[in-house]
Parts: structure tokens; sequence; C-alpha cells
């Protein structure tokens, strides 16, 4: 009866620990890749408010806005985005399940009016600092909207993005499954290198992650086997077992 509760308590605190480190994983990435986006959406609505700035000005600006305020602030407003997005469509385990999930999140949380509101901060920092001219201060924060809008667009773009990467990754798991029926090594090999190269740029979902890791544990097995079809029980269930830790 012991042991029984014990695996009972391991098996909940592995549970537990792969949750945490999913909702880790899922932050990381969504605070790098809308960072990038808010980045780009930032330097493109710049050369739109500017137009008489050249490059290397554009990027001076971007930055002095950067560096008093924005992008320190950046982050707490992902954040506190994405917790309450979460809270406003019912995700109660903290782990998005899918990439639609994580985009609702995003824009019930608000992100654009943080961001909205980081601009103006940023800016009348920068301005009493001596860094931002008037003239500029001024055209930034009239134009503001102009840099949401550019924003959205980019942050849009992103999550599209996404989404055609986890299409084609569930398209090459799929194959990959579909020629192991075949035991056709060969195609297997080719729709598991394709399914590698989507998985590294695809945000951490527990179900995507598990069906990966068991195809790349059965796809290991086979070629360090030869190459042979022909494996036990006992090894088809163990790689099962280790896409689940």
């Amino acid at each position: 009866m012991e042991n029984i509760l014990s695996l009972e308590n391991d098996v909940e605190l592995n549970n537990v620990l792969t949750n945490e480190k999913t909702r880790e994983a899922q932050r990381s990435f969504l605070e790098s890749n809308l960072g990038k986006a808010i980045n780009t959406g930032v330097d493109i609505a710049l050369k739109t408010m500017l137009p008489n700035l050249i490059k290397d000005q554009v990027i001076d600006v971007k930055n002095t806005i950067l560096e008093h305020g924005f992008s320190a602030g950046l982050n707490e407003a992902i954040n506190s985005s994405i917790d309450l997005g979460k809270s406003a469509i019912g995700i109660f385990t903290g782990n998005f399940e899918n990439i639609y999930q994580a985009e609702r999140a995003i824009e019930k949380g608000g992100v654009l009016d943080t961001v909205s509101k980081l601009i103006d901060t940023s800016v009348t920092s920068a301005k009493k600092a001596g860094v931002l001219n008037k003239e500029i201060s001024k055209v930034i924060k009239e134009g503001k909207n102009i840099v949401v809008e550019s924003l959205k667009e980019k942050i849009g773009q992103s999550f599209k993005e996404q989404v055609r990467n986890m299409e084609k990754l569930d398209q090459y798991c799929k194959t990959w499954n579909i020629h192991y029926q075949n035991q056709d090594f060969s195609k297997m090999e080719y729709s598991y290198k394709q399914m590698e190269k989507y998985l590294e740029s695809v945000m951490p979902m527990e179900n995507t992650i598990n069906e990966a890791k068991r195809i790349e544990n059965l796809h290991n097995l086979i070629k360090n086997n030869g190459k042979d079809f022909n494996i036990t029980d006992s090894h088809l269930e163990l790689s099962e077992k280790l896409a689940d830790i």
C-alpha cells in the first residue's frame, strides 16, 4: 500500500514539475518572440513617423526609447498580459494547450494598451534626460497610434507564423507515422529531420512535445537497431514512457 501511495506521489510531483517547466518555457518563448515583433514594429513605425531621418538616426531614436523605460517594462507588460489573458479565457492550469489560446491571452491581456503607455513614459523620460529633442518627442507621442498599429500587425504576423509552423510540424509527425507503418526508414528519416526543424521554432505545447519525443525515441531506437523494425514490446513501451518524462 505504501509503495502504491509513493508511486502516486511521484507521478503527481512529476506532473507538477512538468507543468511548471512547460509554463516557464511558454512564457520565455512568448517574451522572446513578442519582444522581437515589438522591436521590429517600433522600428517600422518610427521610420514612418520620422521619414527625414536616416537609418542610423532612427535606430538611435529607437534605442533611446528602449533604454528609457520601454525595454524594462516590456517583459513585465507581456507577463501581465499573459496572466490576465489566461484568467480572462479561463485557463487555470497555467499552460497553453494550443497557439490560439496564447494568441487570445495576449489580446485579452491588453498588451497593446500597456505598450501604448510605455511609449508615453519612455519618451517623456528620454526628453527630460535631454537625449530626445522636443520636436521628435512630440511627433512620437502624437503618432503613437501608428506604433500601436504597427505592433499589432507584427504580433499578428508572429502568431500566424506559429500557426503555420505548428501545422507543418503536425503534418510531418503524421507522415512519419505513416512511413513507420510502411517500414520505410528513408522516408521516416526525411520526415524526422523536417519535424526537428519545425520543432525548434514552435511554441512549447505539451502534447506536441510529447508526440515529437515519442517519435524521436522510436526513430532512434530503430536507427540504432540497424534500421531493423523488429523491436521488442518492452523497448516500445520504454520509448512511450520516456516521451512523458
